[in-house]
């Protein structure tokens, strides 16, 4: 039911799953592919929301159209944007939208689709999904599995990278799944040896020195395919190797000293890449690497201020040096990063004082242009500008949002970080209790039983100081709460 892909960054988890949904869509599977993105750069859900609308844009129209009215107008509430695909009136209230609605409407019209084809989800850099989407996909996986047929089985493709600690708390939920054998992981390694000069010497046609260049390049990248294209892309550049023709040429294929180029890194690797580029089209690819993974041309223009049309033309030239890739609709953005690894790397290059800067700018603009319907996201930018007041108000109001949609383990982690800055700069007490107040009540629907008692207590603390009303009620129910979470009250 669940195949987690698992490897080293750079190492074609991605790569490997197109593959394998090119030939899926081939005999008629409908795919849904949706991405995770770092803490604030998407809404709670974003993966599988993306998933959702891939996956029901792209679904022949007969099968569109045999998913029932209210069906499509509940999943609209989670999804807005296939209110459009549906053709129905812009659902209002989606804040509103408790877990047990969630979870219902995705259920209920994957099971609708899946009655006439197949389907495969891919969610892809699972390791930056929440705790409550690990927890939506669980509830998915069962509930398929409670209605399905052997003819339509249902599959979900996890890429997960394997440097990353983020996932030794939200893994539970596929813990229990690989538990009752509904998880099988896949193992995706570096290339052999033996692998990249066979890759080599095929896409060199049998170019002579092909298998030396071949042992340098493993020696260099331990067989990374990433790196090795990338290692690849600089002898281009510097002229040592030219791949127009059917068989390769350029000095690195003759005899003598083999010297590939002196970066150690992929970071290296892509700054090198930037170098032939105009300086505009560096300057629109930095303000792009701050607004994230994905982005959209005016985006780019909020920070650097510039015509559209010159811009376009910066963007056609980071696509012809494959740095970005343009994005085809239900997609929402228009332009991706090739990699996260480029993406990163660029942003890394930026000076952290101008980056600051720039995440300032977007935070202001995003406020000016969609107030608080972009609040992740303009946290995400207050997050990384060092302005700490500003990230602690839209702290609150973006974990709010993520309580609407019962994304609590977002709203906690979020809160967390909110609470902490908030000590340091000394936010009014009246601040911090609103943010002790949602603390406690995202961990009672957490079930966290430690964090439920620690808040419930600094609430009543806090509040008693401050003459709160109500504040005993509240402090008794979450221990009610923390104790039936641990079977306390049974015992009773």
């Amino acid at each position: 039911m669940v195949a987690v892909l698992k490897g080293e960054q750079g190492v074609g988890k991605t790569r490997l799953a197109q593959e394998f949904v090119r030939r899926l869509q081939s005999t008629g599977v409908s795919i849904g592919w949706g991405r995770c993105l770092p803490v604030g750069q998407g809404v709670p859900h974003f993966s599988i929301r993306m998933a959702l609308l891939d996956l029901i844009s792209n679904i022949p129209p007969a099968v569109r159209t045999s998913i029932p009215e209210w069906q499509a107008a509940e999943i609209s509430r989670f999804v807005p944007e296939l209110a459009d695909v549906f053709r129905i009136k812009t659902i209002s209230g989606t804040q509103q939208l408790d877990q047990n609605q969630i979870f219902s409407a995705i259920c209920n019209v994957v099971s609708t689709i899946s009655k006439s084809v197949s389907i495969l989800f891919v969610l892809d850099d699972i390791h930056w999904a929440s705790k409550s989407t690990f927890h939506l996909l669980e509830f998915l996986v069962r509930y398929l599995l409670s209605v399905q047929t052997g003819a339509n089985q249902k599959v979900c493709i996890l890429t997960i990278s394997s440097d990353t600690t983020q996932l030794i708390n939200q893994t539970i939920s596929l813990v229990r799944l690989r538990r009752d054998h509904l998880v099988r992981d896949i193992m995706i390694s570096n290339l052999l040896p033996e692998d990249v000069s066979h890759w080599i010497t095929s896409a060199s046609g049998g170019a002579k020195n092909a298998k030396r260049l071949a042992d340098a390049l493993y020696n260099k990248t331990l067989g990374n395919p990433l790196f090795i294209r990338e290692t690849l892309g600089a002898l281009i550049r510097d002229g040592k190797l030219r791949t127009d023709n059917v068989t390769w040429e350029g000095p690195i294929l003759k005899t003598g000293p083999l010297r590939l180029p002196l970066a150690t890194s992929i970071q290296q690797l892509i700054e090198a890449r930037l170098q032939p580029l105009g300086a505009k089209a560096v300057e629109t690819i930095q303000a792009a690497a701050v607004i994230g993974t994905y982005f959209d041309v005016h985006e780019v223009q909020l920070i650097l201020g510039r015509e559209e049309q010159p811009i376009f033309k910066d963007l056609e030239e980071l696509v012809a040096a494959h740095i970005i890739e343009v994005n085809a609709p239900p997609k929402k953005h228009e332009f991706e990063f090739s990699h996260h690894l480029i993406q990163q790397a660029v942003y890394e290059m930026i000076l952290p004082p101008a980056r600051a800067l720039m995440h300032r700018k977007m935070a202001r603009k995003l406020i000016e242009e969609r107030g608080e319907k972009a609040a992740s996201r303009i946290l995400y930018h207050y997050r990384n500008s060092n302005d700490f007041e500003a990230f602690v108000r839209w702290a609150v109001i973006a974990a709010r949002q993520a309580i609407g949609l019962s994304d609590y383990a977002t709203a906690a982690a979020v809160l967390q970080e909110a609470e902490e800055i908030g000590a340091k700069i000394q936010i009014p007490a009246v601040s911090m209790l609103e943010i002790i107040h949602l603390l406690g009540e995202s961990y009672t629907f957490i079930h966290d039983r430690e964090k439920i008692y620690a808040y419930a207590k600094i609430y009543a603390e806090m509040a008693q100081q401050m003459n709160v009303s109500g504040w005993q009620e509240t402090s008794t129910r979450w221990m009610r709460i923390a104790r039936l979470a641990t079977g306390e009250l049974a015992q009773m």
